[in-house]
């Protein structure tokens, strides 16, 4: 079965021309027999990145969707008096091929439509509508082993997509990712080379090196093109396809994969955290280790688009990378890792932190990165082969042919109790919306302190089980992954999986079940939301009586007041996120 979009798209673009030649010879609508096709076509927006173009991972390329499914769709929505679906998908129409629809007519450029009874004529009274119309903030496909997070909207929005190997046109690439920033694929997929014949095919862009991935003991390998080694979803934020009545601002997910060559475990999380148009940034942690303990190295592997990578300590003193021979062939590596070239590295166990550097006529568009040190470190910085996934007018030609930057942190022994922890800001003309950032937490404990320049504290907790209680100052998570964020007199607790959360001064409880729950408060406003049962504690100063908290639909609920805590409780049922109201008196 076809994985990859490109092909997928293919694909579903014959099904739906055989459903338009039947329907013209024979005045059959196939697509009341067949109702799957028309979610196909609902669901390859998924597809795409902000900018209107897909992801591409195995051996795909950052192309547009197929336009013959949707016009079809509207042709047969026309014919069939279907006024939804024709309002549906000439919005659909309009919104990623906004620049033709407009004309309010449709030019055949398919030997099919030599065949068409009369041109297609769109109804010019449908406007335009928002991309996230058409898609949702996470999307998980099991049997493609693929799952994207996405927020915001346009060149300011963030969109993370994560690729197993499960199908055709797949690479071996275990946990890979791609991120999106600015308008472009950032840390892009690499595409399958000069064609499927040829040796760098083979020994380069189809292997882990060529992506954002980690390789254990330099051997991480098996079968690409037919591949049958999916990861696994542990938990994520929000549902897969669900738009209503979620946070907004913050997904996460959380993907276990077992290597096959080296038997080794990985777990990798990832998430976004956005809180305004202009301020967001990328989490990622991955979790690495061979499950006999012959763990020899892990190697981080990160690819971004640039002319060039600049590596810093925390205080902006250049890192001293000196040449390397190391990452090679002759030391027992993958062939890949010849392919790439200007080794340049230095041992350290200290955080450090950087920034690519795309450097465009207009302007210069960055990926500033911070990375967790650990002991027995050794950064990397490399040049590694052009990606052959970007098309022609997306970006220059003479950056299309560009070498990719690339980072490579090695972690000499185990990177399970050792994660890689990263934190990825995509960022125009060498400016950050973020002051600083440090870390908490030791061994499967990860704790990760972003300090943004608007005042927000991100304070990001991650672990491996999610009945451990992990500390930090007054806040507290039981869990997998919470978020904890303060700024003037506001504060979010995001629970994203887990049973408990707390900033010392509002708590919620899931009373033993693992779930994902949210309490903002924002402008004196206060917001939450809950996937099963939980109560809700405040910390009261002086004496009350009683309390109530009112939801969005106008039921009350009864607090129960601890005199001796000085406590305020609502035990609360599972609720969408919305408005709540809390009266203390």
């Amino acid at each position: 079965m076809e994985r990859k979009p490109g092909y997928s798209m293919n694909v579903l673009s014959d099904f739906i021309s055989f459903a338009e030649f039947y329907d013209r010879n024979f005045d059959i609508d196939l697509l009341k027999e067949m109702p799957i096709l028309k979610q196909a076509v609902k669901s390859s927006a998924q597809y795409l990145y902000p900018n209107k173009y897909m992801v591409s991972f195995g051996d795909g390329h950052y192309n547009k969707l197929r336009k013959e499914p949707m016009l079809y769709l509207i042709e047969n929505a026309k014919k069939y008096g279907k006024k939804d679906d024709e309002e549906y998908f000439t919005k659909m129409y309009q919104t990623i091929y906004s620049d033709e629809a407009r004309e309010g007519k449709f030019i055949g450029k398919t030997i099919q439509d030599l065949f068409a009874e009369k041109p297609l004529q769109f109804d010019t009274n449908i406007k335009a509508a928002q991309l996230t119309d058409f898609n949702t903030p996470l999307f998980h496909v099991s049997h493609a082993s693929w799952l994207v997070q996405r927020q915001g909207e346009g060149d300011s929005a963030l969109m993370i997509s994560q690729i197993g190997s499960l199908g055709n046109h797949m690479h071996s690439n275990g946990i890979a990712m791609e991120l999106y920033g600015k308008g472009l694929p950032l840390a892009p997929e690499m595409g399958h080379g000069s064609s499927y014949f040829s040796i760098e095919y083979a020994e380069y862009y189809t292997q882990f090196p060529a992506h954002n991935t980690v390789i254990v003991n330099g051997k991480s390998k098996y079968p690409e093109m037919k591949s049958n080694h999916a990861f696994s979803l542990n938990a994520a934020y929000p549902k897969s396809g669900v738009k209503e009545g979620v946070f907004s601002g913050i997904t996460f997910s959380d993907v276990s994969f077992l290597e096959p060559e080296t038997y080794s475990n990985q777990r990798r999380v990832m998430g976004i955290i956005k809180d305004t148009i202009e301020e967001g940034y990328y989490i990622d942690i991955f979790r690495s280790t061979q499950k006999e303990g012959n763990n020899i190295k892990n190697e981080y592997f990160f690819h971004n688009l640039g002319q060039n990578l600049e590596l810093t300590a925390t205080n902006g003193t250049p890192l001293e990378l000196k040449p390397t021979t190391k990452l090679a062939f002759g030391d027992g590596d993958l062939m890949a890792y010849d392919y790439m070239w200007d080794k340049k590295s230095m041992e350290t166990s200290q955080d450090f932190k950087g920034k690519f550097n795309l450097v465009l006529k207009d302007k210069t568009v960055n990926m500033n990165l911070w990375v967790k040190g650990q002991q027995d470190r050794e950064v990397f910085s490399v040049l590694s082969p052009k990606s052959t996934a970007l098309p022609h007018g997306l970006l220059p030609d003479d950056i299309n042919n560009n070498p990719i930057p690339t980072l490579v942190v090695r972690q000499n022994g185990e990177a399970w109790n050792r994660p890689f922890v990263a934190v990825y800001e995509p960022a125009l003309n060498n400016q950050t919306n973020i002051q600083s950032v440090d870390y908490f937490g030791k061994n499967e404990f990860v704790g990760v302190h972003v300090n943004n320049k608007s005042g927000k504290e991100d304070f990001i907790f991650s672990n491996t089980t999610s009945n451990e209680k992990m500390n930090y100052n007054s806040f507290s998570v039981t869990g997998t992954y919470g978020i904890i964020s303060k700024k003037a007199d506001g504060f979010t607790l995001f629970l994203g999986n887990g049973k408990n959360i707390s900033n010392g001064n509002y708590t919620l409880d899931l009373e033993n079940e693992t779930a994902s729950a949210v309490l903002k408060s924002e402008n004196g406003t206060m917001y939450f939301s809950a996937d099963t049962t939980s109560v809700l504690t405040v910390s009261v100063d002086g004496k009350i009586n009683n309390g109530i908290l009112t939801d969005a639909a106008g039921t009350k609920y009864n607090g129960i007041y601890n005199k001796k805590e000085k406590t305020l409780s609502f035990k609360l049922p599972a609720l969408l996120y919305q408005r709540v109201i809390i009266d203390m008196k």
